[in-house]
């Protein structure tokens, strides 16, 4: 077998409902790079140009590569493919949670998912044992409560869920799927998951140990790689501001998306900005699998209207999608809308250029309110 997988993949069939293992082809595995190259790859073979994207017919692959499960630095992001409902064709999105590690703890290298069920179902993963379970009790709930209700039923704190929320159920072209508050956003997974009436996915894996062909050399290139990672000024930058350290840096070039990109330079930038955030609610880093960097915000909005126990704080492209790109420069307010967007497992990016889409023209007199459905 070759090196650093687990050698099968998980299928389910919803409409079916049965549950199966098939070999990892390694065929597949060498001539195409990573857990993405490998979902590309059989898409290819197992749908169409005349597949919709929302039918039984399609089929969507959480996927893992030979490094995921691994301690080598920056390796935890796990993807999932399928055919996209937003534009087609390819659709590709990878999270940042534990999610990818965990499914390869549990035995497997990832997950294909085929055919719809009839009614709310969700997955339960524990190593070789596989559940398809009834999921009525979570449709119309957000990711939050998702998350939490599934782990206080399976018992563990420890689980992993990736699961979607209303926007998915609702077939929203771009629904995320959302995973331990981390977002595999843009081409409308979530969607692909409502269509299927698969709500969520929780796995616990307990196989730690990956077999590697060179033990001893992967041991001494990490320890080298971590090292040269850690040492980076871009390493250092995005630990201090994460992605929203970009704010600032691209409001200077002439490069943030400003009022609809009409604008190229905005005087309330850093009040959004990756600084304003470390010093008015950031609580502590986040780091994903395997991760040295720690780029992911944790923060707290203590008092007022936006008043906020700990939560994802958001990114550079939130911050432009609900901030820059129509002049919002309340970063409470951004908070509040992108906890929310993760609840509802709705992309922020898609969903506020749309917003900001509309603003511009309706500002423009391109647009009236009667011309807008709701």
């Amino acid at each position: 077998m070759i090196k650093g997988f687990r050698g099968q993949l998980l299928k389910i069939n919803l409409s079916t409902q049965e549950i199966s293992t098939e070999s990892l082809n390694e065929n597949y595995a060498k001539d195409f790079l990573g857990g993405s190259g490998y979902a590309c790859r059989y898409l290819y073979d197992f749908t169409d140009k005349a597949t919709d994207p929302l039918s039984p017919d399609n089929i969507i692959i959480f996927m893992n590569g030979p490094l995921n499960g691994t301690f080598a630095p920056n390796t935890g992001r796990w993807v999932v493919c399928s055919k996209s409902p937003y534009t087609g064709i390819w659709g590709e999105s990878n999270c940042g949670s534990w999610f990818g590690a965990e499914v390869k703890k549990a035995g497997y290298d990832g997950i294909i998912i085929s055919g719809a069920s009839d009614k709310p179902v969700y997955l339960e993963i524990k190593d070789n044992s596989v559940k398809i379970k009834d999921a009525e009790f979570l449709w119309g709930k957000g990711t939050f409560y998702t998350t939490k209700k599934l782990k206080e039923v399976f018992g563990d704190e420890k689980a992993i869920v990736a699961c979607i929320g209303q926007a998915g159920e609702n077939l929203v072209k771009f629904a995320n799927i959302v995973s331990e508050q981390r977002a595999a956003g843009r081409t409308g997974m979530g969607a692909i998951l409502g269509s299927k009436k698969l709500k969520a996915i929780i796995v616990k894996g307990s196989n730690i140990k990956l077999d590697v062909a060179n033990p001893d050399k992967l041991k001494e290139v990490i320890a080298k790689t971590r090292d040269e990672v850690k040492s980076s000024m871009m390493t250092k930058i995005l630990n201090e501001f994460g992605t929203s350290g970009g704010v600032n840096l691209y409001n200077t070039t002439g490069e943030l998306p400003i009022k609809y990109f009409t604008q190229s330079n905005w005087a309330n930038a850093d009040n959004i900005s990756g600084v304003t955030m470390s010093e008015k609610i950031l609580v502590k880093n986040r780091f994903c699998h395997s991760c040295v960097i720690g780029c992911g915000r944790r923060v707290v909005i203590k008092e007022g209207k936006y008043k906020t126990d700990e939560i994802e704080g958001p990114e550079y492209e939130t911050l432009v999608s609900y901030g820059s790109l129509y002049l919002n420069d309340n970063l409470e307010a951004i908070v509040e809308i992108n906890t929310k967007c993760y609840d509802y497992g709705i992309d922020t990016i898609s969903s506020g250029a749309i917003i900001s889409l509309i603003t511009y023209h309706y500002n423009q007199g391109n647009i009236k309110l009667e011309d807008l459905d709701g």
